[in-house]
């Protein structure tokens, strides 16, 4: 086995037979937003959209508030943790913290260092509290801002489920501030709470910590400043202060603008298709399992991930898209689909080049290359009849100045 079997997009080595004309290539900094279910429990595949939902709007704030700069998003995956609901709940709910922040480390995401992914975990069943790793080197005086790099490396941040779980049940209100029957069951809250977090992640501390006059009492919004930082619960009217804008615009993450970095391959028109091929994606009209995820084998014991948006290929299956012109980074994992059984290989091909090729399961793991067009994307897999190879989350990033 190659490598982990996350779809987190981290980029691992490519097998020397599938480096003909294309190269190995790195992902731009990102969130990579995770759905964990404790290992125990049925996944809710009605909390999908919310979260999904959240993720979009959560940039499109950024965005607006940064005046066009956002950050990039990996599209979110489904984790089943190796861990209970009784293992990370423990007697007051802070073993969810270093129970995922190692589960995530031994599953070798890059959350740590200075080329780090901004880990983004929305848990199922972790109630009404939400945290971020905010040893970060981040901000001690306001004049710092723009002026140090704290933010930049990686970072984990773990959001608790009560509000979507309410608005699932019909009991937390989806607009609104003083309609919840608390101040958390609200998809304002739920989606400022993100915000909040992600923030303390870049290096943001509560304002309160660093003002300049420490004797002001506590942090009043509607006199001191409606900043995110201190008053998540306004979100989406809530802002950023000046000195907290200054030091966003300043990283490595805010460098998007609020349309996505890439193209989702299961959202793309094929121009050919052979065989057992099915396009997978979250919010399909009329579909009864339209949430819930493509699941693949995993072959660590150590959990298992889904997919909300997938490209599934039984054995002598194909599908073609037309690739557009300039260069582009293709990312996805790489599974075999679960309950299909036997063994098979993938091939991916532009313009009759092999790019990338795997034997699955074996093979298994995250691929990222660098694929040029115009052309033909192409994808086939040959193997043992009940075989089905999962393209996992399979992106076209375009680089920087290309549309």
């Amino acid at each position: 086995m190659v490598g982990p079997l996350l779809a987190l997009g981290m980029v691992l080595p490519v097998a020397a037979a599938a480096q003909t004309r294309a190269q190995a290539a790195s992902l731009p900094p990102r969130v990579v937003p995770v759905a964990v279910v404790p290992r125990d429990l049925p996944f809710d595949s009605r909390r999908l959209p919310f979260d999904l939902a959240a993720i979009a709007d959560v940039r499109a704030w950024y965005a607006r508030v940064l005046r066009g700069l956002t950050f990039t998003a990996d599209p979110l995956v489904v984790r089943r943790s190796r861990s209970t609901f009784m293992e990370l709940a423990d007697s007051n709910f802070q073993a969810w913290w270093p129970l995922l922040q190692q589960e995530f480390t031994d599953l070798g995401v890059p959350w740590k260092g200075a080329d780090g992914v901004k880990l983004l975990l929305l848990v199922q069943g972790a109630g009404a509290w939400a945290g971020a790793e905010s040893e970060n080197d981040g901000l001690q005086r306001r004049d710092d801002a723009g002026r140090i790099a704290g933010g930049s490396m990686g970072g984990f941040a773990l959001i608790g489920d009560s509000s979507v779980g309410g608005l699932v049940a019909g009991v937390c209100p989806t607009d609104g501030l003083q309609r919840g029957t608390a101040w958390w069951c609200n998809w304002d809250t739920y989606r400022g709470t993100i915000t909040h977090e992600l923030g303390h992640t870049w290096g943001l501390p509560h304002p309160d910590a660093i003002r300049p006059d420490s004797t002001a009492g506590p942090w009043n919004c509607p006199r001191d400043g409606e900043t995110v930082l201190q008053c998540h619960w306004g979100f989406p009217t809530d802002s950023l202060l000046t000195y907290e804008q200054t030091h966003l615009r300043s990283l490595r993450f805010f460098t998007d603008a609020p349309e996505p970095r890439y193209r989702l391959l299961a959202e793309m028109l094929p121009t050919r298709s052979v065989g057992d091929v099915r396009l997978r994606r979250p919010a399909v009209a009329h579909a009864a399992d339209v949430n819930l995820p493509v699941w693949v084998d995993d072959l660590t014991g150590q959990g298992a991930t889904g997919f909300p948006w997938a490209v599934v290929i039984g054995a002598d299956g194909a599908v073609e898209w037309r690739l557009p012109a300039g260069c582009h980074v293709l990312a996805a994992t790489l599974g075999r689909e679960r309950g299909a059984g036997g063994s098979g290989r993938l091939a991916v091909t532009i313009n009759g080049d092999t790019v990338l090729a795997a034997a699955l399961p074996a093979e298994s793991g995250n691929r990222a290359v660098e694929v040029c067009g115009p052309g033909t994307l192409h994808l086939a897999v040959s193997g043992q009849l009940r075989f089905r190879a999962v393209v996992g989350n399979a992106r076209l990033y375009r680089r920087d100045g290309q549309e």
